[in-house]
């Protein structure tokens, strides 16, 4: 354990940290599947127990790679639209994808705010957003704050596991994403039913799919 201890010290010191939790979290906003979260805690634990990084290298570099990746995906939105290639046309996305749209009509700043804590729900409304040319005046400030926000969030709640744990990095790096996935999912739950977000784990029947995309392209 001393062995390993010491191995995940000389990666939280490493110079590259920064640079690689920045690429992370911008891959996140295009990829649910991308671990930012996780990272950002992990790291968060480590500065915690080690101090390395700082804090103040953390939550920049979560904080701006997270507002590269959503501005990016709006812009990819502006270019492309929301039904271009056939994985757009799939029921799971075809539903999220006229949730925000509809969304974004009503209570726009709300659902960039508090859209960044929900994975699928976070592409689907910064690129709705692109396609819909939602003000960027508008959604620079708010996907700026929610970035910011989310990046603090985690660091947060790693730097507190991390002081915890003691001297533990390994420990303390598994107790942090443990409690973030806990809190996540909370999140998760809260948000969904504030926003009245669809559900995204199970397709609908494609004949109700086919129906929305008739609609969308008639």
């Amino acid at each position: 354990m001393g062995a390993i201890n010491d191995a995940v010290m000389g990666i939280a010191g490493s110079p590259w940290i920064g640079l690689v939790l920045l690429l992370v979290c911008m891959g996140d906003s295009f990829l649910p599947a991308v671990p930012s979260e996780s990272l950002v805690v992990a790291i968060g634990s480590l500065s915690a127990s080690t101090g390395d990084p700082s804090l103040w290298v953390i939550v920049p570099c979560a904080a701006l790679g997270a507002v590269a990746g959503d501005v990016s995906v709006y812009a990819v939105g502006r270019v492309i639209g929301t039904d271009r290639f056939g994985w757009m046309r799939t029921p799971r996305v075809v539903r999220v994808v006229s949730w925000a749209r509809e969304g974004l009509d009503r209570r726009g700043a709300l659902l960039i705010l508090t859209g960044r804590n929900i994975p699928v729900v976070r592409i689907a409304v910064n690129l709705v957003a692109g396609a819909t040319r939602y003000p960027p005046r508008r959604y620079l400030p708010l996907a700026v704050t929610a970035c910011v926000l989310w990046a603090i969030y985690l660091a947060v709640v790693g730097a507190a596991a991390g002081r915890l744990t003691g001297d533990r990095p390994v420990l303390g790096a598994a107790v942090a994403i443990a409690v973030a996935l806990v809190l996540g999912y909370l999140i998760d739950v809260v948000s969904r039913r504030v926003l009245g977000a669809p559900d995204t784990r199970d397709d609908e029947p494609a004949s109700d799919t086919t129906e929305l995309v008739c609609d969308r392209e008639g």
